[in-house]
């Protein structure tokens, strides 16, 4: 009896999923955004301020980048989507791919693939009350737990290299004798985290002020731990 009954919901569960209408979906691809400007530093002009052996003194970004709509979602939360005795669970954060755009009474959903099944997305990122299997809209009526659960888009950026470009830092490298050295590192646009280019620099130790390139010191107080300085100019416009 158990047998036949396993068999009878599972043959239930395939008629509501196979039951509705076909669904058109069409490929996304990937879409540009725009471009932003990323800009940090770790100061301010005019600012007091410390910097121990192998810190920077000063640590700049500025370049501009070109945002990319890609392929995957991510959800908001851990989350279950359920109708009847179909139970769609997912992972906070984790890539989902996307498999296209469909219209449902004159609405565009984005569909995502989850486990198995197209969750449909609305364009305020909220679950629709609606799947599919496959390409058929199932009859079924979800509900989505957490009830605020949302997808985002996830994008990817490129550096727009030829909008000019900065990534560099001036790390305290100590004092030695009559001298207070620097140690410039410059990051390339292919790789922002290794170096592309460095350089040792020395000053001597009783300068009240120095510069190097745009970046112009104030020294304070130079020893073999720290520096204490105030940046008073660096060239950059904000």
């Amino acid at each position: 009896m158990n047998k036949r009954l396993g068999l009878l919901v599972i043959a239930l569960i395939q008629l509501l999923a196979l039951s509705g209408c076909m669904q058109q979906v069409i490929p996304s691809s990937t879409s540009y955004l725009g471009s932003e400007r990323v800009f940090n530093k770790n100061y301010e002009v005019g600012q007091k301020l410390e910097a121990y052996v192998g810190q920077p003194l000063v640590k700049v970004k500025d370049y501009q980048v070109k945002r990319y709509k890609t392929k995957y979602m991510r959800a908001s939360h851990n989350f279950v989507i359920s109708g009847g005795l179909i139970s769609i669970r997912g992972i906070k954060n984790k890539k989902y791919l996307v498999r296209g755009e469909t219209v449902i009474n004159g609405k565009t959903y984005t569909v995502v693939n989850v486990s198995g099944y197209g969750v449909l997305i609305k364009r305020n990122g909220q679950v629709h009350n609606k799947a599919l299997n496959g390409q058929i809209v199932m009859l079924l009526r979800f509900k989505t737990t957490p009830t605020n659960l949302s997808f985002e888009p996830i994008s990817t950026k490129k550096i727009k290299t030829g909008a000019g470009y900065l990534n560099y830092e001036l790390i305290y490298s100590g004092r030695a004798g009559g001298s207070i050295t620097l140690l410039y590192r410059e990051y390339s646009s292919a790789d922002l985290a290794r170096p592309a280019f460095y350089q040792n620099l020395v000053y001597e130790s009783d300068q009240k002020q120095i510069r190097f390139k745009d970046n112009i010191f104030s020294i304070h107080e130079a020893t073999n731990e720290k520096i204490v300085y105030t940046v008073i100019s660096d060239g950059l416009s904000k």
